[in-house]
């Protein structure tokens, strides 16, 4: 018998399946829906971190700028530190010589009115 009972048992049981694989199958594609939008946002999100680093590099400080200006600035602190130096220098001198002037007119007067009296 070809057409036993068996053989509209497993016809049955092969639609059975058949439903369950279309359902899978159905469950599949909306999966694969969600995740395609899923991963379209993600890398939207990728995309404009990456334009956002792009933005911000142009912002940042190259070394090769850094080590010139603070080259030069170096430079300045330098000729600033040994103008101060000059001028101290000069202000001491000043100073003993003022001391001199002032210890010889001091020493002139107390001769001169040693002597007058």
């Amino acid at each position: 018998m070809v057409n036993g009972p068996h053989v509209t048992t497993d016809i049955a049981i092969m639609r059975e399946r058949l439903a369950v694989l279309e359902t899978e199958q159905a469950c599949v594609r909306e999966n694969i829906a969600l995740v395609s939008v899923d991963l379209d946002r993600r890398l939207d999100d990728m995309d404009r971190f990456r334009k956002q680093i792009l933005d911000e590099r142009g912002l940042f400080l190259t070394v090769a700028t850094y080590n010139e200006n603070h080259e030069a600035m170096r430079q300045r602190i330098e000729s600033l530190e040994l103008a101060k130096s000059n001028m101290d220098g000069r202000l001491w001198v000043l100073g003993v010589g003022f001391t001199l002037i002032n210890a010889a007119i001091s020493g002139g007067l107390i001769t001169l009115l040693h002597y007058v009296k």
